[in-house]
């Protein structure tokens, strides 16, 4: 679930100029991304590790790094087709 987020996220940022193609800005606390999963910041915490201990995702002063997007796409069987931007020439 947060794999698949950041992939969304990432997908979308693309789609409105604010994102290069393996970063882009993450101004949110842990608190927050926890409400949004709707898990607690501890699990939140080990989610991220583990992403980061697998070189998935970097997150650093306010930018998420992805630096492996097909890698993470495979990691959470993310298909971006459901989002519906193909259409508009995105990726």
């Amino acid at each position: 679930m947060v794999a698949h987020f950041f992939c969304e996220l990432l997908i979308r940022m693309q789609a409105i100029g604010r994102a290069t193609a393996s970063n882009y800005e993450l101004r949110m606390t842990q608190n927050e991304l926890a409400d949004v999963f709707g898990i607690t910041v501890v699990h939140l915490n080990r989610t991220l590790r583990d992403l980061r201990d697998q070189d998935l995702i970097m997150l650093k002063r306010g930018r998420a790094d992805i630096p492996d997007l097909a890698r993470l796409e495979s990691f959470c069987d993310f298909n971006q087709s459901y989002l519906h931007l193909s259409s508009r020439g995105i990726r």
